[in-house]
């Protein structure tokens, strides 16, 4: 065997990563919620560069590359710099993990629908509008509604729209670049030229920014914070959990953002065990529901323990991680639908 195509910058790192001294396995949540061999970062990077290597077939690297949520808490230990997800995505690419939600998944993005084969939600708000925000994969029409009031509350005149399927995150997450590729190029139609395009899914992000480079591209909680002069709220007057998504907090540094909204909304922030940057991870991202779901809910598990632990509501602006605490029995609110609900006048 001949070696594998990976770009060759991965299949680097990933053979550095081979000799590492191992000092994120602790950081890592999955590793910590299931105690899997296979989830530990290092274990990444060695299946990445024996699949390079050609000293594994993708048939059986692709079993092991089934247990990371891209989360990156594995990074800030790292002597090296390493980005896991990225070496994961890349080999997913070449070996395609397949599990049955995992393949209808993608059949439903590739005819349009949702993952779970619904129907993509309406528009709202103003088809014209310079300023659009874009819907995550699981957003509900309530969060859109709730994106479209707040909007409009601040003085804008806004448009709120899903993608035919998904961003592309999703389908290049479980190893379909095709179907991703695809996907992406969908966007540049659906925002038409808007100058801003906001994204309610922190996961869009980065295929927004690939897809739309003449566009500021902004997440929605930065996006409402810049607003929050503008915004007049029924104060709430009691505690709530910030969960911060793994993607805004420690890609995007949106730390800041969430609790100010929350405290002008008259919300004090109960801060859980692992916040901010050092956030832990719900479980919800890099497709790991839909291939690993045992390890997924895990993850979960172990994340709404935290949070119950502070005693207080939980709110997250992420709906991937929201519906899987909420799956595990820790009922996550919106943070879209919870600002709206208090606003003046609503």
């Amino acid at each position: 065997m001949n070696g594998q195509p990976l770009p060759v910058a991965v299949a680097d790192a990933a053979r550095h990563g081979s000799y590492c001294p191992k000092l994120c396995t602790f950081a890592c949540p999955v590793t910590t919620a299931t105690g899997r061999d296979d989830a530990v970062p290092w274990s990444f990077h060695r299946t990445v560069s024996d699949l390079a290597d050609g000293r594994l077939e993708p048939a059986d690297a692709a079993s092991r590359l089934t247990a990371c949520s891209g989360c990156l808490a594995c990074q800030s230990p790292c002597l090296f710099d390493q980005d896991i997800p990225e070496q994961v995505v890349a080999a997913r690419s070449v070996a395609r993990p397949r599990t049955d939600a995992s393949e209808a998944a993608l059949r439903n993005l590739a005819a349009g629908r949702r993952p779970d084969g619904s129907s993509t939600p309406s528009p709202v708000g103003d088809p014209h509008a310079d300023v659009v925000v874009l819907a995550g994969h699981e957003d509900p029409e309530a969060s859109l509604q709730a994106a479209a009031a707040l909007f409009a509350a601040a003085g804008h005149s806004v448009a709120v729209v899903a993608p035919q399927g998904c961003c592309g995150a999703l389908a290049r997450a479980v190893g379909d670049t095709e179907l991703a590729d695809g996907l992406a190029k969908g966007l540049i139609e659906l925002v038409g030229r808007a100058r801003v395009v906001v994204a309610m899914d922190p996961h869009c992000l980065g295929e927004l920014r690939a897809a739309l480079p003449e566009a500021t591209v902004i997440d929605v909680v930065t996006a409402l914070a810049e607003e929050v002069d503008r915004l007049s709220f029924r104060q709430a007057g009691r505690p709530i959990v910030w969960h911060d998504p793994c993607v805004l907090a420690r890609v995007d540094g949106v730390v800041d953002a969430p609790r100010r909204l929350l405290a002008v909304a008259g919300f004090s922030v109960v801060e859980p065990e692992h916040h901010g940057i050092e956030t832990a991870c719900s479980g919800a991202g890099l497709a790991m529901p839909l291939l690993d779901p045992a390890a997924a809910a895990a993850t979960a598990v172990r994340r709404a323990q935290q949070l119950a632990g502070t005693g207080a509501d939980a709110v997250t602006s992420c709906h991937r991680a929201g519906a899987l605490l909420t799956s595990v029995g820790h009922r996550t609110a919106d943070l879209l639908q919870l600002l709206a609900d208090l606003l003046e006048d609503h």
